[in-house]
């Protein structure tokens, strides 16, 4: 073997390596709890991954509250993330009721989630369609949330 193979099979490995760390997980993080008066949303099942507690969402956040938001695509996680399709739990400590939109702008499917509770998984979640009946077909807001509102809600709006 000649020098020059050698120091190429050396310089394969390295990337090799260098490679394998660099896209290495990190140690596991622990999930954000939710403090009292917050919603929270959280990209993954059962209030796990990246989470994200707006402040338009939350009368506790004085001035920043404005009890909606017509479309999550300028709401972010923690991570930087959209919010957009992306929700997968919720927990509301909040005082008000919420109902999460499949559409922008409070349209079409909806999930209520009553104040100082939460929905784990948002495909167990019963969707309501814009009338206010539950939808008698096989529909899931999981990864397809695009709105909110919060305040005192019915299956078909909130009043703030």
């Amino acid at each position: 073997m000649n020098r020059r193979s050698i120091l190429t099979g050396a310089a394969a490995a390295a990337m090799t390596v260098a490679g394998a760390l660099a896209v290495a997980p990190g140690p596991a993080q622990a999930a954000y709890t939710c403090g009292q008066q917050q919603v929270c949303f959280y990209k993954d099942y059962n209030a796990t991954g990246t989470a994200s507690v707006q402040a338009r969402l939350n009368r506790s956040s004085g001035t920043a509250f404005v009890g909606y938001i017509k479309d999550f695509r300028n709401s972010h996680y923690t991570n930087g993330e959209t919010l957009q399709d992306s929700i997968s739990s919720i927990v509301n400590n909040s005082d008000d009721d919420m109902l999460l939109y499949d559409e922008g702008n409070f349209g079409g499917p909806r999930v209520l989630i009553p104040r100082h509770s939460g929905l784990r998984n948002l495909d167990s979640g019963t969707v309501y369609g814009p009338n206010g009946k539950p939808v008698t077909y096989l529909y899931t807001l999981n990864d397809r949330a695009t709105s909110a509102a919060v305040g005192s809600c019915t299956t078909t709006a909130c009043t703030r």
